[in-house]
């Protein structure tokens, strides 16, 4: 029943870690939002979609400022 409890916990975490970076990668906090999925992951491992996530906005935000936009 223990580890029923711990993984509430860390759902929780994990869902507003994930929020937060999210509205970073919007907000174009880069540092923010990698700081935040880093901690994401520490929490969960299905953090590897959010990762890939970031690094795919982040080169789309960096093709863009290449190309003028």
């Amino acid at each position: 029943m223990q580890g029923v409890t711990e993984t509430r916990g860390d759902a929780s975490l994990y869902t507003a870690l994930a929020a937060w970076a999210c509205h970073a990668v919007m907000s174009r906090r880069w540092l923010t939002a990698g700081l935040l999925t880093c901690a994401a992951g520490l929490c969960r491992p299905t953090a590897a979609a959010l990762v890939a996530a970031l690094a795919v906005a982040a080169l789309l935000s960096l093709r863009r400022r290449e190309d003028g936009v």
